[in-house]
Order: C-alpha cells, then sequence, then structure tokens
C-alpha cells in the first residue's frame, strides 16, 4: 500500500526525453515495473481516446469493421483444424517404428550447376476447359451484379431496386450450383472407392457449417412470408437444399478415386467440378462484400431488432462464409486426388535403415 502511494504522488515521467530514467526490476524494488506499467496504461487509454474522438477513425471502424469480423471467425476454426492435426500427429512415427531411419536422395554431382528448384506448379486441365470458363463467366456475372448492388444501395431511392438485384444475383448462382451439384454426384458415382483415406477434419468443417444455413433459411422466411416476399422465401428453399446436395457430394468425392485407365483419361464429372469450384468461390466474394446489407435487405433487422439480429448474424454468416470457402478448397481435393490412381504411402517411400 506504501508503495502504491508514493507511486500515485511521483511526477509523471517522461519515456521519451533524452536523458530516461531506469529502475531495478528486482524483487525488491517493483517501482520501475510499476512505473512501466502504469505508463503503458496511460498511453493505451490516450489512444483509445484519440481513436473514439477521431471521426475519420471513427467512420473507417463503421464502414470497413463488418467486412472483417468474419475473417477473425474463419481464421479461428482454421487454426482450430491445424491444432487438431498437429495433435493428430504426435509421436505417430515414434509409436510405430522404433529403429532409426533415413531416406537416401539421388543427387548426381556434376549436375549440381543445372539444378533447377524443387518447387513446380502442375495441373492438368484435361476435361476441365469448359468448367472452368464458364465458372469464370458465372464469376463475371456475380462481381458486375454486387458492383451494381453496392451502387444502388448507396442511394435512398433505389433500396428495391438494389434488393431485387441481390436476390436475382444469389438465386441465379444457388440454382446453377444446385444443378451442377446433382449432375456432378451422377458422375462422381462412377469412379472408385478409396480404402485409404483417413481424414474426418474436412467433413468435422462441413458438418458444423450446415445448422447455420438452416438458422438462417428460418430466420429468413419468417420476415419474408409476413411480408409476402416470395422470392426470399425460395430462395432461402433452395440454398438450403443446395447445401444439402453438396456436402453429400464433397464427403463422398473426397472417398474417390480411379483405379482403371478408362476412369483417368474420360475423367467423368470433372467439368462439373471445376465449375462448381469457381462458383462457391463466387459465392464467397459475394457472402463477403454483402455481409454489411444481410440483414437491411428483408427487414430482418427491423423485424427482430438490432441488438437480436446482430447477435443471429454474427452466429450463421461467418460459418455461411467459411462453408463456402472450404467448400471450394474440398472440391480442388477432389478434382486432383479423385481422377488418379490411390496413393499408397508405403509404395511411395522405402525407408532404409541405417547400417
Amino acid at each position: 500500500m506504501k508503495e502504491m502511494e508514493m507511486l500515485a504522488k511521483m511526477p509523471q515521467m517522461n519515456f521519451l526525453s533524452d536523458q530516461p530514467t531506469a529502475s531495478a526490476l528486482t524483487t525488491y524494488n517493483k517501482r520501475g515495473a510499476q512505473v512501466l506499467t502504469k505508463y503503458l496504461n496511460s498511453t493505451l487509454r490516450r489512444f483509445t481516446e484519440v481513436c473514439d474522438l477521431d471521426k475519420g477513425m471513427r467512420k473507417i471502424y463503421q464502414n470497413y469493421s463488418p467486412y472483417l469480423y468474419p475473417f477473425s471467425v474463419e481464421y479461428s476454426i482454421l487454426v482450430v483444424g491445424v491444432l487438431y492435426i498437429i495433435w493428430q500427429n504426435i509421436n505417430v512415427c515414434g509409436g510405430q517404428q522404433e529403429e532409426s531411419f533415413s531416406f537416401k536422395c539421388k543427387e548426381n554431382p556434376e549436375d549440381t550447376e543445372k539444378m533447377e528448384s524443387n518447387i513446380v506448379v502442375y495441373a492438368d486441365f484435361h476435361s476441365a476447359n469448359k468448367g472452368l470458363f464458364c465458372g469464370l463467366a458465372v464469376m463475371l456475372l456475380s462481381v458486375v451484379g454486387i458492383i451494381l448492388f453496392m451502387i444502388t444501395l448507396s442511394s435512398t431511392d433505389n433500396f428495391e431496386l438494389a434488393t431485387k438485384i441481390h436476390l436475382w444475383n444469389v438465386m441465379f448462382l444457388v440454382t446453377l450450383m444446385l444443378i451442377s451439384s446433382i449432375l456432378a454426384y451422377r458422375q462422381l458415382t462412377k469412379l472408385d472407392i478409396n480404402q485409404h483415406y483417413r481424414s474426418l477434419l474436412d467433413d468435422i468443417f462441413l458438418i458444423i457449417c450446415i445448422p447455420a444455413f438452416f438458422l438462417n433459411g428460418i430466420f429468413t422466411i419468417i420476415p419474408a412470408a409476413y411480408d409476402r416476399n416470395i422470392m426470399s422465401v425460395i430462395f432461402s428453399i433452395v440454398e438450403v437444399i443446395q447445401v444439402l446436395v453438396q456436402s453429400p457430394l464433397i464427403i463422398d468425392g473426397l472417398r474417390r478415386c480411379s483405379k482403371s485407365r478408362t476412369l483417368r483419361k474420360q475423367k467423368p464429372g470433372r467439368e462439373l467440378v471445376t465449375f462448381l469450384i469457381v462458383c462457391n468461390v463466387a459465392s464467397w466474394i459475394s457472402q463477403t462484400f454483402e455481409v454489411e446489407s444481410h440483414g437491411i435487405l428483408d427487414h430482418r433487422d427491423q423485424f427482430y431488432g438490432e441488438e437480436l439480429w446482430t447477435i443471429l448474424g454474427h452466429l450463421c454468416i461467418p460459418l455461411m462464409m467459411f462453408y463456402r470457402f472450404h467448400s471450394s478448397v474440398c472440391l480442388v481435393d477432389i478434382w486432383k486426388y479423385a481422377y488418379e490412381a490411390p496413393h499408397n504411402e508405403e509404395q511411395e517411400f522405402s525407408p532404409i535403415p541405417n547400417k
């Protein structure tokens, strides 16, 4: 108590002066640590007050914070996945083999001057060109719709027009994704089953995001039905159906492979998988730029109240965005590995014990 009273009576020290005062940080003399803590707290408090009083900083925070908070949720989910993979692989090699092994690398000393980087990006777009160009065309139309939506939304006189542009844009995109998912699922059933696939993390990420679409659909249909907005009701139902079709497609496609040369040559369904990859990315971009106006379009913020809708929106929207992002990643894995022969790690790497 005496030390705190003496600290309060001390004049405020200037740490940015030419002759700073140094105090010993020992267990017997905590004066330096207390002075440093007091200075940091006062500096942080002054910085916060400046940001609150500054109109420019406040405007930046209000305009851009809605676009950034979903990324923090997505980042947290990805960190959980990485930590799960680390935890799953701890002591795996040590528990299986007790002997020390070494891998021999073939290297020609004479060709060291002509050696290139081992990082080579290679992608085989066989049976994927049509799906890629069609997907890029749909993404271009989606971006044009987003631009028109943002322009019309900024004007108070064109609010109804902005709502129609948004609904027709997302309805067109989700309908194409639903049809493509059904056709792709039918084509992927022609592939063989991969017995070596063991990862369940992708399945967990997909499953935990599905309830967000159900909640968002319910919270959207109720005010839309009250306002007799039939288009919004149809879109919510179609979006939920599309997710229910695409999720089993991804879960089943991750466990497929092509054991025969005929399947590796024909690559059934690869055009549709490529199209779905681009469409999911387009949907993720659309949700990212329209996240600020998510509850304004159907007057959901007025129907539920700003506080309740803020909680519901923060609960559903980040998971919906993460679902689109993660679906595109899983579809890329299907696009790459479902049309190849199953990989056997024991055949690819032959460890040679040390002599």
